[in-house]
């Protein structure tokens, strides 16, 4: 699909799938098929049904070092917290992602600037060094 979608199909759209933001979208009514997902797709897949939930992600702790923590995580290089928490939410390359960390900092040239992670303690959490991340966790988990 080209250009912006009609208010309607957004409307009346359960699904999409589109590369990451600033970029064009496929919307999508109700799916009675199996849907296949393929390894390394550079599409997402989103259920905006799903996306509606009510799970806040408040921030847990600020300045800290993501790198620090010991528990498995992944890094990857996000376009803003919003596609952070997105890439969290899709479990693609964290399954059971519950938490991610966001470094908000123009000046970011090169590493990862998001790092995602499963459930944390607040004990964990608060044994991070000190850095530049602030720290998010779903709250319904």
């Amino acid at each position: 699909m080209r250009g912006r979608a009609s208010q309607k199909e957004e409307n009346d759209s359960r699904f999409l799938f589109f590369l990451g933001p600033s970029t064009g979208c496929v919307l999508y009514g109700r799916i009675d098929q199996p849907i296949i997902f393929m390894n390394n797709s550079k599409f997402f897949f989103v259920d905006k049904n799903c996306a509606a939930t009510s799970c806040k992600w408040p921030i847990k702790r600020e300045n800290m070092n993501a790198v620090s923590l010991l528990p498995p995580m992944k890094g990857v290089e996000a376009q803003s917290p919003n596609h952070c928490q997105t890439l969290c939410l899709m479990g693609l390359l964290l399954q059971k992602c519950r938490a991610y960390a966001w470094l908000n900092d123009a000046s970011y040239k090169s590493g990862y600037n998001c790092y995602l992670f499963p459930s944390l303690s607040s004990a964990t959490i608060a044994s991070a060094a000190s850095g530049d991340f602030t720290f998010y966790q779903n709250e319904c988990f």
